[in-house]
């Protein structure tokens, strides 16, 4: 309530008239708060009241009402409401034919002088010729103030009132009835149009008056086309895993394990409805936040992460490499041009750490990191496009990922062109190229990583590869189109041809070699080159010829000698007929390996810290201008209050009505004591089964109530009942002994009150038998209605009587024909029981002599 005022209504005129929640109550809603309101300002101006219940007696009365209810301690506060009033006031009780100021010279209309004659404060007049001055003057001295109060609502109508004959309501698209052309038959058939009870109308124009109070335009709402599918429980589990577990335990829960339908076996949706549109609608930040930046431990982070990365693992997951249910549920159907679109766009949002609590100690992980650096940077910034950035990550997904990884749930694909180049070809310094390489001293190469002969964190996940494997990458990088290395030079490439004489004798004048087991070095990279050559110096790699010929040999005609072979051209190694003709493949990757295998879960807790920990940087070669946010993206949450696509059950819900939400409960539960629902008192005054009962979680042992007790959810509405069953005398409800469906059917009947019978007494008669009869001598009263003696749900009197004895008598019996003066109270028959003194058998006697039912 206090948010559709704040919203809906002008800020600044609620704040000049110090408007209070507790005035708000004093009518049925707000709708009627508004309109009497609107009506008691727009008194003369508008069509007759009575049609409107804001005749010139209600509007007195309710303004009466209201300042006898204002907080007399506002003080000046009030001053511009009082204005109002009195404006309204004396518009309420002019004389009849009495014209005001402002409407004189104009014609009564739209009544016969019967009506009139009858309803003499109800005389109206037609519309002045300037309803700007109209406004005015109601307005008195404050018109020409925007922070005066009259002033602001003034303005509001302006704003509110259609340009032109015709104007579209934005939800429905209908033309609306009549023309208008001044603010205050604006403001009018406003207050009429939000009081014809359609919330979708009202919860969407308080959006769209939220977003021009903040100077903001409004988020437009997110439709999408196309026919709902159902996409299956386990796919809506993954986002309400909480809200499942909850459910998985209620009565409604365990039916729905074993369904014994078809409507049952559709778990979530059976209820919410397909989801597959649903699923459209809530878009990627639904989860990974706005902006990708993720609050939710166990999501990822988008934001910054490098295209090359998002878009071929967006396409693992719809082609089974990755196992997530939503993730392909979601990205299945969706095009190329989209995935990049998507990629391209948190590629381009500013990273930034995740929003959410670290899992370990991220120093002690900070050391364990050196197997991960080698692809995804010291900082957790990846080494190459296809490596993702691990640096402010969330922790939770970290840990996750590495566990699945080395359970082998998650298949650990390492890709050779993410740091070789696509085809083979370099693009990284200090990466070599493969395309062109001879097979057999490329498979030789990679033993020597598997085996541990050469180190390198990254190429560890060779040592899971067979030898069939190792055959097939060899065999299609020897078949790659081979290319001098993209990279830059690092020394002078003629100085280095000098001093490559010794050299030539096995990798060949042109770089090309002649032998299988030694390398071609022609166009490879030289960074790479320079630091083999001062591998074999030092070394740390292993090899007599190599560190003989490189000892004498210093750092820049080292760099010079790599430079040198980097700038000859390349050529194809011979290949044999069965490597030629074997079927093209694609860009091999690297799955069986044993990378994480060595960590146990507290190490990669802390791993997972460490990066998280780490402030995120966006490579240089990512910063792109700003994109618009593709349609799959959407928002973190609903806009207005919204459930997108599908039935939400939440009360606040503008997109759906409680008819919809009811009438998927009935589509079960319409027989035995529902029948009657239809037309009964609760389902027309707007009350949603979801008011009084919950499936989602155990509240109570039976009838899955909202609240713990029956008698507090009827409470919830029937709070001057809660106050009568506290006085002393009262029906054993608090105790338990029975509840409020004992007597009442809350789902409908054919009785007042929703009793279960069709009359009060035959409620009380199913515990009080005694008092049924048939009596000989039968007390009128009694027969009639219990409720006239007694009052139900609790009374200050013995027995629940309304009244004391031997008051409740005396209601209907005078002292005439009784001897003495039973009217006395000191009289005897005033005493203790008072008349049930002689009158025993209040209720009816079966006895001869039981005629005034003393016995």
């Amino acid at each position: 309530m206090k948010a559709w005022i704040g919203e809906e209504f002008p800020i600044d005129f609620l704040a000049a008239c110090g408007w209070t929640e507790a005035i708000v109550r004093r009518r049925k809603s707000i709708a009627s708060v508004f309109l009497t309101f609107v009506s008691a300002l727009v008194l003369a101006q508008s069509e007759p009241a009575c049609a409107n219940d804001a005749s010139g007696d209600a509007a007195r009365i309710y303004l009466a009402e209201v300042r006898s209810a204002w907080p007399s301690e506002q003080g000046a506060t009030n001053g511009a409401f009082a204005k109002l009033a009195e404006y309204a006031e004396m518009q309420g009780s002019r004389k009849p034919g009495e014209v005001s100021p402002t409407t004189a010279g104009h014609q009564v209309t739209g009544h016969s002088a019967d009506f009139l004659a009858a309803h003499p404060k109800n005389m109206r007049v037609a519309e002045a010729e300037r309803p700007e001055e109209k406004m005015a003057e109601a307005s008195g001295t404050h018109a020409g103030t925007h922070d005066d109060a009259i002033s602001a609502l003034i303005d509001f109508a302006k704003k509110i009132a259609p340009d032109g004959p015709t104007s579209r309501s934005a939800e429905t698209g209908q033309a609306k009835a009549g023309s208008h052309d001044d603010p205050v038959s604006a403001l009018v058939d406003y207050a009429r149009q939000i009081g014809s009870g359609e919330p979708k109308l009202r919860l969407a124009e308080a959006g769209k008056a939220k977003a021009k109070a903040v100077g903001q335009a409004p988020k437009p709402v997110k439709v999408v086309s196309g026919e709902a599918t159902y996409i299956g429980a386990q796919v809506c589990q993954t986002c309400h895993l909480v809200q499942a577990a909850a459910f998985n335990q209620t009565l409604m829960g365990k039916i729905f394990r074993n369904p014994r339908n078809a409507r049952e076996k559709e778990g979530c949706e059976s209820c919410h409805g397909p989801g597959s549109l649903h699923l459209r609608a809530v878009g990627c930040a639904s989860c990974h936040g706005e902006g990708g930046i993720t609050t939710k431990p166990g999501i990822p982070s988008l934001a910054g992460e490098n295209p090359e990365y998002l878009v071929p693992a967006m396409k693992a997951y719809v082609g089974g490499r990755r196992h997530h249910a939503l993730m392909k549920a979601v990205l299945s159907g969706v095009g190329e041009a989209e995935l990049n679109n998507i990629a391209a766009y948190y590629a381009s949002q500013p990273p930034a750490r995740a929003q959410t609590p670290l899992v370990g100690d991220p120093s002690a992980g900070r050391s364990a990191t050196g197997l991960c650096a080698g692809c995804h940077g010291e900082q957790g910034v990846g080494t190459a496009p296809a490596f993702p950035n691990l640096a402010g990550q969330d922790a939770q997904y970290l840990a996750d990922a590495l566990k699945e990884y080395k359970q082998g749930s998650r298949s650990k694909v390492i890709a050779c062109a993410a740091c070789h180049g696509a085809g083979g070809v370099s693009k990284r310094p200090g990466t070599p190229s493969l395309a062109g390489r001879d097979p057999a001293q490329l498979i030789a190469e990679m033993k020597a990583y598997a085996s541990g002969k050469r180190n390198h964190d990254v190429m560890k996940a060779l040592s899971g590869l067979a030898e069939e494997e190792l055959r097939n990458i060899a065999v299609f990088y020897a078949r790659q189109t081979p290319a001098r290395a993209q990279t830059p030079l690092i020394g002078d490439p003629s100085a280095g041809k000098a001093a490559s004489a010794a050299c030539a004798g096995c990798h060949g004048e042109q770089g090309i070699s002649s032998n299988p087991i030694w390398p071609s070095l022609a166009g490879q990279d030289s960074r790479y080159l320079a630091n083999e050559l001062r591998a074999y110096k030092s070394g740390s790699r292993d090899d007599a010829t190599m560190k003989a010929l490189t000892a004498a040999l210093d750092d820049r005609t080292i760099d010079n000698i790599a430079s040198y072979y980097a700038t000859l051209q390349p050529a194809k190694p011979t290949l044999t007929e069965a490597m030629q003709s074997a079927p093209v493949t694609s860009e091999p990757v690297v799955v069986a390996n044993r990378i994480v295998a060595d960590l146990d879960e507290r190490r990669i807790n802390n791993v997972a810290s460490y990066y998280a920990s780490l402030v995120p940087a966006q490579p240089t070669a990512k910063r792109a201008p700003a994109r618009s946010v593709p349609a799959r993206v959407g928002t973190a949450s609903p806009i207005d209050g919204r459930s997108l696509e599908i039935l939400s059950f939440r009360m606040n819900d503008p997109t759906h009505t409680v008819d919809e939400f009811n009438g998927v409960c009935l589509g079960c539960h319409e027989k035995g004591e529902r029948t009657l629902w239809r037309g009964s008192a609760h389902e027309t005054r707007g009350v949603a089964c979801v008011s009084c009962h919950t499936v989602m979680r155990n509240v109570t042992p039976k009838h899955q109530l909202a609240k713990l007790t029956e008698m507090d959810t009827c409470f919830q509405c029937h709070k001057n009942k809660r106050a009568e069953m506290w006085r002393s005398s009262h029906m054993p409800v608090r105790e338990g002994k029975m509840t409020c469906s004992s007597c009442h059917n809350p789902h409908g009947t054919y009785g007042e009150a929703l009793l279960k019978t069709a009359t009060v007494n035959d409620v009380c008669y199913k515990c009080h038998a005694e008092k049924r009869g048939p009596f000989l001598w039968e007390h009128a009263p009694v027969r009639e209605n219990c409720l006239n003696c007694h009052d139900p749900h609790g009374s200050m009197q013995d027995a629940m009587l309304k009244v004391s004895r031997p008051r409740l008598c005396q209601q209907c019996h005078t002292s005439g024909d009784h001897p003495g003066n039973p009217l006395n109270p000191r009289a005897t028959h005033a005493i203790a029981g008072a008349c049930l003194n002689c009158h025993v058998k209040v209720h009816g006697s079966n006895s001869p002599a039981g005629s005034q039912l003393f016995r």
